[in-house]
Order: structure tokens, then C-alpha cells, then sequence
């Protein structure tokens, strides 16, 4: 059973680390997206709640190094976790801030049980103040965002460059009753990493910003001239 809960920990902090990779990755000037952001927290629920129980009844009281400091940070990565899928919510709302009520409330029972005693209590105090912040502010922009402008961008047209590297993608910004506005955006295939459950890519290239419902005329001159609305833009 110890073995278990060794393995079922480790997989959440390498489960719980995604956020984190999506969070940090952006600075470089890439892209972090999840498949489902809905379906990984769930996964990130699942992984230390199970991993709590067996431990609850798991009567050997030895600690290796690597599983206590593994446990002590779990407390601290999991309310980061929380934050980082509420506010990239795309599924459902209830289930994404239950699971992740659940995951803190996890880690924190495995940080208490099997967590490296030197930091581990700091640990929790942290992680229990910044998840009563991070709920507030949660709750908060939950109500503001049903009197707040929504904006949504929805791809309408996608067209590639003559070798296909380059895609130039129609985007549908709407802002609600504010009307929005119409972006074309250059994407590079080829700085594209997609392993099925995430996809980190290049930040796009903005090129065009106009008014929304006008759809403006896009075509490639050559792989690396693309032209909107007669206005030549060159690709680096």
C-alpha cells in the first residue's frame, strides 16, 4: 500500500505541474493549452484523494526523503493548480471549483501525514491563506463576470501558406454590447508541440485588427507575404 501512495503522489506533482509549465511558458513567448481543462482537474482531484485514503489506512509511519518533500510542496502547488483552471475554465463551472476544492483539501492531508516536517507546516499556513484568497477571488470574478463584457474569439477561416507552414487564422472577436472587432493572426505550424492531452505552440503573429462582421479579403503572395485587404505583410 505504501508503494501505492508513493506512486499515486508523484503523479499528482507530475499532474499538478502542468499549471505551472502553462503559466511560465507564455513569458518565453509560447503557448500552453490544455486538451480539457475540465477533465485535468478532475485528474488532479482524483490522483491525491486517492492516494490520501490509502494513506489513511496505511499503518507504516516510515518516511522516505523524497516522498515527505514531495508531500510538503503538494499544499502550495495545489491551491497554484486551482487558480491556474479557474481561470482558464472552459467545461463546467461547479465541477472544475469542486475538484479543485477537493485536490487542496488532498494535499493538505498528505502534506500533514507524510510531509517533511522542517517546512512542511509553513507549507499548509501558506497554501491554506492563499486558498481562502484564491476562492474570494474566484467567487468574485464569477458574479462580475455575469455584469462584465465577455469577449469570445471564435476562428472563422483558417488559410495556409503555399508550403503550409503558415496559417493565417480569421478570428471573430465578440465583446457582447460593446459590438468587438475582426484579427487575422499568423501561426506557425512548425513551432507546434501537440502530445494529445497539451499543446504548446508559438505565440501568433497579430497582422490585422478591424471592425467587427467585416470580414476582410485574405490571400498568401508567397510563403512569407500574405496579404489583407490589398495591404502587404511580411512573415519573419
Amino acid at each position: 500500500m505504501k508503494k501505492a501512495v508513493n506512486i499515486l503522489v508523484f503523479l499528482t506533482v507530475v499532474a499538478i505541474i502542468l499549471p505551472l509549465i502553462g503559466a511560465l511558458l507564455p513569458l518565453l513567448g509560447y503557448e500552453f493549452v490544455l486538451a480539457n481543462y475540465s477533465v485535468w482537474a478532475v485528474i488532479t482531484a482524483l490522483l491525491p484523494a486517492l492516494a490520501a485514503v490509502l494513506g489513511a489506512f496505511n499503518n507504516d509511519n516510515t518516511k522516505s526523503k523524497a516522498l515527505g518533500t514531495a508531500c510538503a510542496v503538494l499544499p502550495f502547488l495545489s491551491v497554484f493548480n486551482a487558480a491556474y483552471y479557474i481561470a482558464n475554465i472552459n467545461g463546467n463551472i461547479v465541477l472544475v471549483f469542486a475538484t479543485c476544492f477537493i485536490s487542496i483539501i488532498a494535499c493538505v492531508y498528505l502534506a500533514l501525514r507524510c510531509g517533511t516536517t522542517t517546512f512542511n507546516t509553513a507549507m499548509v499556513l501558506v497554501s491554506a491563506c492563499a486558498a481562502v484568497g484564491f476562492t474570494f477571488i474566484g467567487f468574485a470574478a464569477y458574479i462580475l463576470s455575469w455584469f462584465s463584457v465577455i469577449s469570445v474569439n471564435t476562428v472563422t477561416d483558417e488559410i495556409e501558406s503555399p508550403s503550409g507552414r503558415y496559417v493565417a487564422q480569421i478570428i471573430d472577436n465578440d465583446q457582447g454590447a460593446l459590438g468587438g472587432a475582426t484579427f487575422v493572426d499568423i501561426v506557425d505550424k512548425d513551432g507546434c508541440i501537440d502530445a494529445f492531452v497539451f499543446k504548446i505552440t508559438e505565440k501568433p503573429e497579430r497582422i490585422y485588427s478591424g471592425d467587427w462582421g467585416k470580414t476582410p479579403h485574405v490571400h498568401w503572395k508567397s510563403e512569407n507575404c500574405i496579404v489583407v485587404n490589398s495591404i502587404e505583410y511580411e512573415i519573419d
